[in-house]
């Protein structure tokens, strides 16, 4: 290993660059992401939905505090696809089929265009 390589920091995570990118504190990460993957006719209803049945989107802020850590975007579409087809994924006619849910492809568009920002 170089000593460049040993002296370059480490590239800021998902959360980390989201914050800088749009001058938001990190602690607002998962709620500004969630409103920004879900499809715009659906986020009155989700917000009415989070505001008093806060486990229905259980599965979309687990996912979303999991790619907040990421540093890639691999990581990020490896996390995400997890979700989507994967253990996580519990099936729902409302969620699969009407698509209510956080979008897998907006959250991606988001993550390509926030790390590529913030990479060297």
């Amino acid at each position: 290993m170089s000593l460049r390589m040993a002296l370059s920091p480490a590239p800021p995570d998902f959360r980390a660059a989201y914050a800088r990118q749009f001058s938001r504190p990190p602690e607002a990460f998962e709620q500004e992401v969630f409103v920004r993957c879900v499809p715009p006719w659906y986020r009155p209803v989700a917000w009415a939905i989070i505001r008093w049945v806060p486990a229905w989107f259980s599965q979309d802020w687990q996912v979303l505090q999991d790619v907040a850590r990421a540093t890639s975007l691999e990581e990020v579409r490896m996390l995400s696809g997890d979700f989507r087809g994967g253990i996580r994924h519990r099936r729902s006619l409302i969620r699969d089929r009407i698509g209510f849910r956080v979008s897998g492809r907006r959250l991606l568009g988001l993550a390509r265009q926030v790390l590529a920002a913030s990479s060297p």
